[in-house]
């Protein structure tokens, strides 16, 4: 049976790629504007959340003193890795570039050794060559990917991961036991960081034109749908199976891709053959494969050393924390 968090992390992967389409469309439109849109849409995403968050306040918050750094790391974090990924996309289509972002799991796996000393499996480290593999296969179909883009989508990963990994501190550390809520309450907070983080840069990023904010629109309805989706996923599967399920928004942003080539849209994604087409499918599907081999080692793993503690949102943080 398919449980409430993978139908959230297949839910936030499809509304991820049509947040990558809606950034290619905003910066086509204007030749650029990428840091115009991360300002005007995260203002956007946080008033919206603004307006939520009294609705869904959860009754049993600890002190903010708690929370506040996981919650600082979340958004800042995710700000910076944001910024990496408009980079990336001003110079690669969507197809080529959202299933690069499967490296975070090379990254976590990296995070795990160095940050907590454990040991990486031989079926985990498989899964990593895949991954690696797949990445290559992918920048090396239809062309090789602007310098800049590849450069970005690795810093994007990274950062990305960084606030990944605090997000399940955040959810930790709000509830016991974290529920719909909590989730919720922890997205809305913390775009309403980043809202606040954006509303700086109006100076120089902002616009006085309707327009600019309609245009915006699209990407902050998509985006904050997706981390809506993808903080519950995370909430209830855990960090690094949320990171599997987010992965097979390569397979579907290479076939929305297709679909938008097909029918001229060639503003949002450039024509491919049929060979680029089935090449650019294989390096996805090697990597979600490579993703899903990792996940399924680390959650057999995980059960293993977690059967003495009771609490199952607690068994998912610490054998995250202790096996990546």
């Amino acid at each position: 049976m398919i449980s409430f968090g993978v139908v959230f992390g297949l839910l936030a992967a499809f509304c991820q790629s049509l947040a990558y389409l809606a950034t290619r469309h905003f910066v086509a439109a204007r030749n650029g504007g990428s840091r115009q849109l991360l300002v005007l849409s995260h203002i956007l995403m946080g008033v919206v959340s603004l307006a939520l968050l009294p609705w869904i306040w959860p009754a049993d918050l600890p002190s903010w003193q708690l929370y506040a750094e996981p919650l600082f790391s979340v958004s800042v974090f995710y700000l910076l890795g944001q910024m990496a990924l408009l980079v990336a996309l001003r110079h690669a289509e969507p197809s080529r570039i959202s299933p690069m972002l499967a490296f975070k799991i090379v990254l976590l796996a990296g995070m795990t050794v160095i940050l907590t000393g454990a040991a990486i499996s031989p079926l985990q480290w498989l899964a990593i060559v895949l991954c690696l593999v797949g990445v290559v296969t992918l920048n090396y179909t239809g062309g090789t990917n602007h310098p800049r883009a590849a450069v970005a989508v690795g810093l994007a990963c990274l950062l990305y991961s960084f606030s990944d990994w605090n997000i399940v501190r955040l959810v930790g550390i709000a509830s016991v036991h974290p529920d719909w809520r909590t989730f919720t309450w922890a997205t809305l907070t913390s775009y309403i960081l980043c809202g606040l983080i954006a509303a700086i840069f109006l100076p120089w990023y902002g616009s006085r034109k309707p327009k600019d904010w309609i245009d915006a629109g699209p990407f902050a309805g998509t985006w904050l749908a997706a981390m809506l989706f993808l903080f519950a996923c995370f909430g209830i599967e855990g960090v690094v199976y949320g990171n599997i399920l987010q992965s097979t928004r390569g397979i579907i942003s290479v076939l929305l891709g297709a679909i938008l080539a097909a029918v001229g849209m060639l503003h949002l994604e450039k024509a491919a053959g049929h060979g680029v087409f089935f090449r650019r499918m294989v390096a996805a599907i090697l990597m979600l494969g490579a993703v899903v081999l990792y996940g399924w080692e680390k959650e057999r793993l995980s059960h293993a050393q977690s059967t003495t503690v009771n609490n199952p949102v607690t068994v998912r943080f610490e054998s995250h924390l202790k096996n990546g």
